[in-house]
């Protein structure tokens, strides 16, 4: 197994990183920072959780720039993050992640509906409905305030 020092990445097959394509590739050492996983802020604060209280130096780093859109849309918590520990403690802090669930097949069913997405023609029915639906909402209040300024119009003008 290699160690790529861009991406902080192992790379078990082949000589060249997944992720950067770098041909610089080494052996991984004792203290080097690797990519546990990535994960949404909400489930960041958990794993953060659970490797402290074993104890694993940890890091998490926000993917690309999509933290600080989502902080500028007013959107805090919503974007993903790498987490990364050291060389030395990845498997133990894999084996944390399998018990505490995060990873494998050890999800509770609230998590594998939160983590089941919405098929693209399912999401559009939904979005078409929900658009419908808001818009009788608003033509039942215009008619209802137009009614009500009627009723209110016919009693002070009879």
């Amino acid at each position: 197994m290699l160690y790529c020092p861009k991406c902080q990445v192992l790379v078990k097959e082949g000589d060249r990183c997944p992720a950067c394509n770098s041909k610089k590739l080494r052996e991984p050492q004792e203290g080097d920072p690797v990519m546990l996983l990535t994960a949404t802020e909400k489930k960041c604060r958990r794993i953060a959780g659970a490797l402290d209280g074993q104890e694993i130096p940890h890091e998490e780093r926000v993917c690309g720039v999509e933290g600080i859109a989502s902080a500028y849309a007013g959107e805090g918590g919503m974007c993903n993050k790498n987490i990364f520990v050291p060389y030395d403690r990845l498997e133990e802090a894999v084996e944390l992640m399998h018990h505490i669930g995060v990873t494998g097949s050890g999800k509770s069913a609230e998590e594998a509906d939160e983590a089941a997405e919405m098929s693209p023609r399912k999401r559009f029915i939904v979005r078409a409905i929900s658009v419908v639906l808001f818009i009788l909402l608003i033509w039942a209040v215009v008619t209802m305030a137009d009614a009500a300024a009627g009723w209110v119009k016919s009693l002070l003008y009879p």
